[in-house]
């Protein structure tokens, strides 16, 4: 019990969270200062009740995944928790080389327990890295050169136990999408990677897209922007939840920005009924936060309990890209 309470300290911490943010935690903290066998067995019924198998003795501990969910209040119908992260290409040439932020990158997702998770900039060896140290979630990805293994992925995962995969698929960014390809005036071909998914609690069906638009091409990340904004409605008008998560490397309130979020989608963070952490999401590694081009853009049906920017970890950095986090309630 008093490593389950542990755990969860370091789980607020590591999402931004302050004591006061968590309902349970003056029940938490006399469950450890008693040394008592079951922490949920202090906590009200619907959380009580939430995952009746992680009753823990004093032999087994909660993963951190499952504490921060616990800590943050979640309900019997869990909303569901979308993440984008940057985790910045692997350049030995880097302060900080992937080798070195690798077990960092693995642990922010842990912690932050994602059921939904697109990234951007993973080589294929990171995709490998990824896939490997995080072992609830099924992956799909392509790497954007050949639509195998060459060039960057912008893969997308999701949590195994919460959605059963339905279809994968991926499309250029550029005028002929089926195909590997460089699209309008950007510098690099530009994928999106996408799964169709089944939520297992709800029963919706889920549309989820992870992409990365070009970081030169004015006009590149306008028309990216129109072919996103016709996908995600055809997949609206066919039933299913369209999030879309990444790196669009454009600000609020940009042609592109403006773009996205004229027609079905809506971007979370404005829409959001709680919101927390830094503004920007870009930094580098050795400058401030800056601004904010990483995003997660649901229907506008869809209810964004709460929006989160994890802060930056200064000493030694994850990636030059702050990870984004939103809990969506999809269910009607």
């Amino acid at each position: 019990m008093q490593q389950a309470w542990i755990d969860c300290r370091r789980s607020r911490s590591a999402v931004g969270l302050e004591r006061t943010d968590c309902g349970y935690a003056e029940l938490c903290e006399r469950a450890a200062e008693n040394a008592v066998d079951c922490v949920l067995g202090w906590t009200p019924g619907p959380i009580r009740t939430l995952l009746p198998q992680l009753v823990v003795s004093r032999e087994r501990t909660v993963d951190s995944a499952t504490v921060t969910r616990l800590v943050v209040g979640i309900e019997r119908m869990a909303p569901v928790r979308a993440s984008t992260f940057n985790v910045r290409y692997d350049d030995p040439a880097d302060e900080y080389p992937w080798d070195e932020r690798r077990s960092r990158v693995l642990e922010t997702i842990d912690r932050i327990g994602p059921d939904l998770l697109g990234c951007q900039e993973a080589l294929a060896h990171q995709y490998d890295d990824l896939r490997d140290g995080l072992e609830a979630y099924d992956w799909h990805g392509v790497g954007r050169r050949d639509g195998e293994r060459a060039g960057e992925f912008v893969p997308v995962a999701w949590r195994r136990s919460r959605f059963e995969r339905l279809e994968t698929g991926a499309f250029w960014l550029s005028e002929t999408p089926a195909e590997p390809s460089v699209g309008w005036d950007a510098s690099l071909p530009r994928v999106a990677t996408w799964v169709r998914l089944r939520d297992r609690e709800s029963d919706e069906t889920v549309w989820f897209c992870s992409v990365h638009f070009d970081h030169s091409g004015e006009r590149a990340r306008l028309e990216s922007a129109r072919l996103l904004r016709r996908r995600a409605t055809d997949r609206l008008e066919r039933g299913d939840v369209p999030v879309v998560t990444g790196d669009a490397n454009c600000t609020v309130g940009s042609v592109p920005h403006r773009t996205l979020t004229t027609g079905p989608l809506a971007d979370a963070r404005r829409v959001a009924n709680e919101r927390s952490g830094p503004a920007g999401t870009f930094r580098g590694f050795d400058d401030g936060v800056g601004d904010r081009i990483d995003y997660v853009f649901v229907p506008s049906a869809v209810d964004v309990r709460r929006y989160r920017t994890i802060p930056p970890n200064e000493a030694t950095p994850r990636s030059d890209h702050l990870p984004v986090v939103a809990d969506l309630e999809l269910e009607e």
